[in-house]
């Protein structure tokens, strides 16, 4: 089963507890795959870390490309 880590600092990373929390699909009650549970550091360094990327990304212009590319 595929676990989805967390998206921080542009990359995907396992939350070090080690738990997670399956995710289904509501129409069919399929689990799809598991999510990464943060701790509280973890959380809380993720939003430090949002925060100082906020102020470049909040300078770029709004016609720039998202280099983003989130798959499931």
């Amino acid at each position: 089963m595929t676990t989805l880590g967390n998206y921080i600092n542009g990359e995907r990373v396992a939350s070090e507890s080690g738990r997670t929390a399956p995710v289904f699909n509501p129409a069919t009650g399929e689990k799809r795959l598991d999510v990464a549970l943060s701790s509280a550091d973890e959380t809380r360094a993720a939003i430090a870390n949002a925060q100082e990327a906020f102020k470049d990304w909040s300078a770029t212009p709004a016609a720039q490309p998202c280099p983003c590319d989130v798959q499931v």
